[in-house]
């Protein structure tokens, strides 16, 4: 019977490895899981450093620095630079007298320190004064003018003459 030639495939005609294997599988799938991973704290990470909104009294959103605001934190009142902070009026709806037809008085301010008309709301500085204690007791109602105002009775003037010093 006469000899074969068997050939047998060199080693250096196949150099390539495959790149699939189970190692291989399992070093790119770290690999991919260590880039997640890094992807989500970064995102954590910029998200907390991102403005909070917060509302000021109107219920508008004001954006303020994280590091500057917590959640009990109030929203930031406009002061001016005497220190006294500064208000918007509040809309009213007036409350009609049925007797007169006209708008009823009411005490506003911030210290309820204005007696004026329920249609006709009223910005004061909001600075505590000594004589803001007399308009505790005192009556707002409408004057012989016409309009509202504090009635001058002997007690508030007394207490006015006491605390205006």
């Amino acid at each position: 019977m006469p000899q074969q030639n068997q050939t047998t495939p060199s080693s250096s005609a196949n150099t390539n490895t495959p790149i699939n294997t189970p190692k291989s599988k399992r070093s790119m799938t770290t690999i991919i899981g260590i880039i997640v991973a890094i992807i989500i704290v970064g995102g954590v990470v910029w998200t907390m450093n991102q403005p909070k909104d917060i509302a000021d009294n109107n219920g508008d959103a004001v954006n303020t620095p994280s590091d500057q605001v917590d959640d009990t934190t109030p929203a930031p009142e406009p002061v001016k630079s005497d220190g006294t902070i500064i208000t918007k009026p509040q809309p009213v709806t007036p409350v009609v007298d049925p007797v007169t037809g006209q708008p009823k008085c009411v005490v506003m301010g911030c210290n309820n320190e204005a007696c004026t008309s329920s249609d006709k709301p009223v910005i004061t500085a909001c600075v505590v004064l000594p004589e803001h204690v007399c308009y505790k007791t005192a009556v707002c109602e409408r004057q012989a003018s016409g309009n509202c105002g504090w009635t001058q009775s002997a007690e508030l003037q007394a207490c006015l003459a006491q605390n205006n010093k």
